[in-house]
């Protein structure tokens, strides 16, 4: 039997539905374990991509960074279930990370490797858009509602994309001042 990660990207509302039937306890280490594997994973393909290499630094240094972004999934869940959610609806949300999980290790076998083929501008935007797409639909197999997916995207995104952009515009912005 495969892994919830596998199956839920070709039979996302089955994989939720055998998730929420599973008994299973509900103990904080259950609120942040796949929370802690995309940041570990993410982390990894990041070390990958711009060294080649995973070490203890390469690791630590991108999961402080981007620690952040498993705790906006939460708090978009929360504000889309209208209360704080219990570790069980965490844990099955994050299975629905999956096509990003694709999505990086690619992005990082393709860049890291030593005869890395650069990736067009064109290629990787495709390829994001088509992760993006896969993920809007487990999420909406998930959340079983567009209004709920609409609320976590708006909370979600809406945090993500000013850091994101807001980090590139700093750098760019010091970096042309010589600080």
């Amino acid at each position: 039997m495969l892994a919830p990660e596998a199956r839920v990207l070709l039979y996302p509302k089955q994989t939720f539905f055998e998730l929420a039937g599973s008994p299973l306890h509900e103990t904080a280490w259950l609120r942040w374990r796949r929370p802690a594997f995309l940041l570990l994973y993410q982390s990894s393909m990041i070390a990958l991509l711009t060294e080649g290499r995973i070490t203890p630094h390469l690791l630590l240094s991108p999961a402080v960074y981007w620690a952040w972004l498993p705790l906006t999934g939460i708090l978009g869940l929360a504000v889309a279930e209208w209360r704080w959610p219990a570790p069980s609806t965490v844990d099955r949300f994050f299975v629905g990370y999956s096509p990003w999980l694709l999505w990086l290790a690619g992005l990082a076998a393709a860049g890291s490797s030593p005869s890395a083929v650069l990736f067009s501008v064109d290629a990787l935007a495709i390829s994001a858009l088509a992760a993006a797409f896969w993920s809007l639909w487990i999420d909406f197999r998930f959340f079983r509602s567009g209004k709920k997916l609409a609320i976590h995207r708006v909370v979600t995104w809406g945090i993500f994309i000013p850091v994101w952009v807001g980090s590139w515009v700093w750098s760019e912005f010091t970096s042309r001042l010589g600080i």
